[in-house]
């Protein structure tokens, strides 16, 4: 059996390890539309591809239990859930590393964010969730592993976060996506992310205390509709030295800080191709700077 697919069910309402116990051969296994169901804990085999348990609206519990050293999942989708809680078993394996490609978790319960210290992805979209403290430190993943070279999105858009500090000690996701939440501080700590999205949190100021952001390779950032009410704050993103693309729009200066001062993005003038300042309440501009000395500005 390759195939296994249970839709629309109504004698099921959880699925335990001791179902499917020796389903080796099994490539997609699809589980959809069963409002009974409110758990799974599931057997993974090396020759599992595809595991789709979307669209269960009391769902509240998935468990993967790897029954093998060489699983690879190339797709995993729990959306549209009740899901709060989702864990891996490696007690039966020497592995304590699971790489899926694509992970879609979105549109559902999730309150922690625990399983990225052994999880690595391609894209992992977390988005819609209940995510409100995430506190996730050293995440160590070992040197030289092929799946973190394509890490690229790690999507955390749209949750109720307040707080969030995740620290991965060597690779981290090239696109972080926090827009559209309610943080109040975010500290960030990776070696290869390449974009960051922190627009729409309009809680979220530019401050040493609240706003530590160590991704030494970042190239773009958006900081459009947060509270970013002076340009003095920027001071604290200098070290961020490979800036080109910064963009502050739709912010609310404060009075007193108005006036626009070149000055303030010279530590990039060597990087800087894109810098957008729309609707931020602008009302002078400091002439004593010259663009010609920022070479790389293209608009």
């Amino acid at each position: 059996m390759r195939n296994l697919i249970f839709n629309n069910q109504h004698l099921i309402n959880s699925v335990s390890t001791k179902d499917l116990l020796f389903s080796v051969n099994l490539e997609n296994i699809q589980i959809r539309n069963i409002d009974k169901i409110d758990s799974i804990q599931f057997n993974v085999y090396d020759r599992l591809k595809s595991i789709d348990f979307n669209d269960n609206m009391n769902l509240q519990y998935v468990s993967l239990h790897l029954m093998s050293d060489y699983t690879y999942l190339q797709f995993l989708t729990i959306s549209n859930t009740a899901v709060k809680s989702f864990s891996i078993d490696f007690n039966q394996t020497t592995k304590d590393i699971l790489h899926v490609d694509v992970i879609d978790m979105s549109h559902s319960r999730l309150e922690t964010l625990d399983f990225l210290k052994y999880l690595t992805f391609y894209t992992l979209d977390v988005s819609y969730n209940r995510l409100k403290i995430i506190d996730v430190n050293q995440i160590h993943f070992p040197h030289g592993m092929y799946e973190l070279l394509s890490m690229n999105l790690l999507n955390l858009s749209s949750n109720s976060m307040e707080f969030i500090r995740i620290n991965w000690e060597n690779e981290s996701p090239h696109t972080i996506d926090l827009s559209e939440n309610n943080l109040k501080s975010a500290k960030l700590q990776g070696q290869s992310t390449y974009s960051l999205l922190l627009n729409q949190n309009r809680n979220l100021s530019i401050k040493p205390t609240t706003f530590i952001i160590d991704l030494p390779l970042l190239r773009y950032l958006n900081l459009n509709s947060i509270q970013f009410d002076s340009f003095e704050n920027l001071i604290y993103l200098h070290n961020i030295s490979n800036m080109h693309t910064l963009l502050l729009n739709n912010n609310q200066l404060k009075k007193q800080h108005r006036t626009l001062n070149w000055s303030i993005f010279y530590p990039w003038h060597n990087t800087l191709t894109h810098l957008s300042l729309q609707n931020i309440s602008l009302e002078n501009i400091d002439s004593g700077v010259s663009l010609s000395e920022y070479c790389h500005l293209l608009t």
